[in-house]
């Protein structure tokens, strides 16, 4: 009898040394995973399926499912994402289908790259926000997943990755013209006010999205320049060309003769030299000169972003502020409306204002908004 129990225990020894050696990534979810999940595509007027347990990387939360049908997406949807791939220069290389899931999803399936969306969370998103943006955001935060290479272990979302994804939502959201308002106002409105297992609080994705989207804003002035213009050296003086501009062509006569104003202007001031990298019409500064004028309604201005080339002539006190290769923000106020301009002219000016001209010119400011120019200059590269 004692014999028995001898070999019973070694038994039962060599049963718990079995369970210590076993893989320690075993579990439940690895199980499931290993089972053989298949998609049927749907086609025009077919349902589509998905058969056999599957995770993805969630918008809002963990999708787990081990069945579920499948539609032909959306034009819309579809031109969406075009578009978001658009600005990432990179090729469409997953499947996109519409869903009754209450979430957009980033899942790896049969080995193949898929998104899976519910029209009705995008049209709410839009809906709720009044921005074409919330639901843009949806979708760029599921590309971003696979972009990041999240849906590669089948295992769904954690922190981590959905913090990844918002960042490149906002990113690419700022690169297709979205404001930070705009970029985060769907997860705003559907994330949660804690962190889970799987995603963050969204007090914590608003900022990786705001992380994302600033860091695009940034690159806005980093980019790089552009090459000359085709009409480079086809300007001339005399009555046929203008590439010279001086402070009574483009400033305002209400501005030159305005009291404590034009007489500040600095005629000896010396000139910078600069290569244009981008031209663009606001009116942020005009309510600036309106108000300053008692002028009616908003003054447009255009505004020029330049790369410092040369800065020699500058007295040696400000030479720092505007270093060679530094990039600047300077305006034109004015410029369509100013009564001692003719329209001519004002079409040669807009012929000199081209990303990739080098420039000579100069700039003051006069107190409010960003430095006027005040002469310019076209120059051959």
């Amino acid at each position: 009898m004692r014999l028995l129990y001898f070999f019973l225990i070694l038994i039962l020894a060599g049963c718990n040394k079995t369970e210590t050696i076993s893989n320690p990534q075993s579990n439940q979810k690895t199980e499931q995973m290993s089972e053989q999940t298949q998609i049927i595509a749907p086609t025009t007027g077919n349902q589509g399926e998905i058969k056999g347990l599957f995770y993805g990387c969630g918008y809002n939360y963990v999708l787990n499912k081990n069945q579920l049908a499948l539609y032909l997406p959306n034009d819309r949807e579809v031109n969406q994402i075009e578009t978001i791939l658009n600005f990432t220069g990179l090729s469409k290389n997953f499947e996109v289908y519409s869903a009754p899931i209450e979430n957009a999803v980033a899942v790896m399936i049969d080995n193949k790259r898929s998104i899976l969306y519910d029209p009705r969370l995008l049209n709410h998103a839009d809906t709720n926000s009044n921005f074409y943006w919330s639901s843009m955001s949806i979708l760029a935060h599921e590309i971003g997943h696979h972009l990041q290479g999240h849906t590669l272990d089948k295992y769904g979302s954690t922190p981590d990755k959905e913090i990844e994804a918002d960042k490149f939502s906002g990113h690419v959201l700022f690169k297709m013209g979205a404001s930070l308002e705009q970029a985060i106002a769907a997860i705003n409105r559907y994330g949660s006010d804690t962190d889970s297992e799987s995603h963050p609080s969204k007090q914590k994705r608003i900022a990786a999205i705001k992380s994302g989207w600033e860091s695009a804003a940034g690159q806005r002035y980093e980019s790089a320049v552009p090459p000359p213009p085709a009409d480079d050296r086809s300007f001339s003086t005399g009555d046929y060309y203008i590439d010279v501009f001086t402070m009574e062509d483009i400033v305002p006569d209400y501005a030159l003769e305005a009291p404590n104003f034009g007489g500040m202007i600095e005629n000896d001031r010396p000139n910078l030299e600069g290569i244009i990298l981008d031209v663009s019409e606001d009116y942020d500064f005009g309510n600036s000169w309106s108000s300053y004028f008692e002028l009616d309604g908003n003054v447009p201005v255009i505004k020029v972003i330049m790369q410092i080339t040369d800065n020699s002539r500058l007295p040696s006190d400000t030479k720092e502020y505007y270093k060679v290769g530094s990039r600047k923000e300077f305006v034109i106020p004015d410029y369509y409306n100013a009564p001692n301009s003719s329209s001519v002219g004002r079409s040669w000016l807009t012929s000199l204002l081209v990303p990739g001209r080098k420039v000579t010119f100069k700039s003051f400011y006069f107190g409010f908004g960003l430095e006027n120019i005040i002469y310019l200059k076209k120059l051959n590269r």
